[in-house]
């Protein structure tokens, strides 16, 4: 069963990058799904698994204006996913 977990940008560490790592622990095999992924800011757990960047990521200033794109983050495509698991 194909698994993604969506979490809304990797950019740091904080409360709700705690509770995706949890995630991790009860899902180890599942895809990371997020809108904007800076691996120098997460920690090693997080860093491991397969990390995908939505086209969000893509768009200019990204990385540091990623809250300016949040209107655009429910067209995100999850096709191909048994289960998918918000963080």
């Amino acid at each position: 069963m194909k698994i993604a977990i969506v979490h809304y940008w990797l950019v740091g560490m904080r409360g709700g990058e705690k509770v995706l790592e949890a995630f991790l622990d009860l899902y180890p095999d599942a895809v990371i799904v997020t809108h904007v992924y800076d691996p120098g800011y997460v920690s090693d757990k997080i860093w491991q698994h397969e990390v995908r960047q939505t086209f969000i990521g893509r768009l200019p200033g990204a990385k540091a204006y990623f809250n300016k794109y949040l209107p655009l983050m429910p067209m995100v495509e999850l096709a191909g996913f048994h289960r998918v698991v918000v963080s």
